[in-house]
């Protein structure tokens, strides 16, 4: 198929990444040839096939900078019409391209907005719509005017979309977007004031995120990550909370939390702990999770000592990550023995986020999706740090250089947390 694609038609191109995508079938010769050949004949496309070839990229994870700005230029050059047919966009068209954008994270153009705000609302689809929400709820560009407008628009064909008796793949997306996007207005301070209906759908859509975490099941990848970074911590400062972190945080990460509190603040070159045992521990496994303590700053222990600590540790259930914030609680004040005031409590809380080939581009350099992005945005903003453990960082590494790589993970992040808030 690679020798042929020079004299695929257009039509043939746009076919052939339809199918690829559906498959998920990754090939990157092909792939390559296939973005260079709609990228160099882009004005051919009739604009269904441009905006489906567009969508198949993004479904297949591979960005591809200048077919994405070629593709977004074309788009919006054709509200102004065109010779023929040929050049006209429709809405359901230009929300395609716009949704494969934000998976992509490459950003909108600036007069993208003003562009679609003159565009009849009728003239979209309600998939259209949660489509534009969540490609600027991506954006960081949620609070336009136009947006709530064409949402309050299409209102009641998109209740009846998310009251359907089939929860769809299809279906569910959408309400993760839409319970998104007003999450993210929330964040900002602009949602407006919720009538009843529309309180209706935001419960609709909580709901239905819920569920899908409910039925979220963890990756080989992101246990082992769990179990590691459950060795590294034992017996030290950090403390696994498991499900009791806020209610809306969990909206954000289906994780176990773990959380590092002290009333003693470290200076350069101190342990974060005042004690230390000794170990003669012959396991290889064990005798590098004490170093990862030490890296850490925190206290080593012996196996027995290591053993009762775990134990100690409710187990957890199965997650993608460990999560972090960072919101210290000053004590308050009164003098000790020597004048001083009393040390500060401070309380820093990590996500580690085991993060699979799903989460990234396929294409190189990888880099972070859409959804990905969203989620450590709306993490760090509540005031979690994130760290991310990327997969193919992680596969070459055996289980020492795991325990290392997280143990200075967990020890920058601290590092980081402390020095924001001192």
């Amino acid at each position: 198929m690679l020798r042929n694609v020079e004299g695929f038609k257009v039509q043939e191109v746009a076919n052939t990444l339809w199918s690829l995508a559906i498959l998920d079938y990754q090939d990157k010769a092909l792939l390559d040839a296939l973005a260079h050949r709609v990228e160099h004949d882009v004005d051919e496309f009739y604009p269904k096939e441009l905006a489906n070839a567009v969508w198949a990229f993004s479904k297949l994870r591979w960005c591809t900078t200048g077919l994405l700005d070629r593709a977004q230029a074309r788009a919006l050059a054709s509200h102004t019409g065109g010779p023929s047919e040929k050049h006209l966009f429709n809405a359901h068209d230009v929300a395609n391209i716009a949704i494969a954008s934000a998976v992509l994270v490459h950003p909108l153009p600036s007069n993208f907005g003003q562009v679609m705000a003159e565009r009849q609302p009728e003239s979209f689809r309600p998939r259209a719509v949660f489509n534009l929400l969540w490609a600027h709820t991506v954006s960081g560009d949620p609070g336009q005017p136009w947006l709530w407008e064409l949402m309050m628009f299409h209102f009641d064909a998109m209740l009846q979309t998310l009251q359907g008796a089939t929860e769809s793949e299809e279906t569910m997306q959408a309400s993760g977007q839409f319970f998104q996007y007003l999450m993210e207005l929330k964040e900002r301070n602009a949602l407006p004031e919720l009538t009843e209906r529309q309180q209706e759908l935001w419960r609709l859509c909580q709901a239905a995120w819920a569920r899908d975490a409910n039925q979220y099941i963890s990756s080989e990848f992101q246990k082992e990550v769990e179990i590691l970074c459950k060795e590294v911590v034992a017996g030290t400062e950090w403390t696994l909370l498991g499900g009791e972190y806020p209610t809306e945080d969990a909206f954000f990460s289906m994780d176990v939390a773990l959380v590092w509190r002290s009333s003693i603040l470290p200076t350069p070159g101190t342990s974060l702990a005042s004690t230390s045992a000794s170990t003669s521990d012959s396991d290889s496994r064990s005798s590098t999770a004490l170093q990862a303590s030490s890296l850490l700053g925190l206290p080593l222990l012996s196996s027995v000592q290591r053993a009762r600590a775990a134990a100690s540790i409710p187990a957890a259930a199965a997650s993608a990550s460990v999560v972090a914030e960072s919101s210290p609680a000053v004590a308050e004040s009164s003098p000790d023995a020597a004048g001083s005031s009393s040390d500060q409590i401070r309380e820093v809380k990590v996500a580690i986020e085991a993060d699979g080939p799903h989460h990234f581009t396929s294409s190189k350099p990888r880099k972070l999706l859409g959804k990905t992005a969203l989620r450590n945005r709306n993490l760090e903003r509540r005031g979690w740090h994130v760290l991310s453990i990327p997969y193919y960082a992680w596969s070459p590494m055996c289980c020492r250089e795991h325990l290392l790589f997280l143990s200075d993970g967990l020890k920058q992040v601290l590092k980081d947390a402390l020095s924001e808030r001192s």
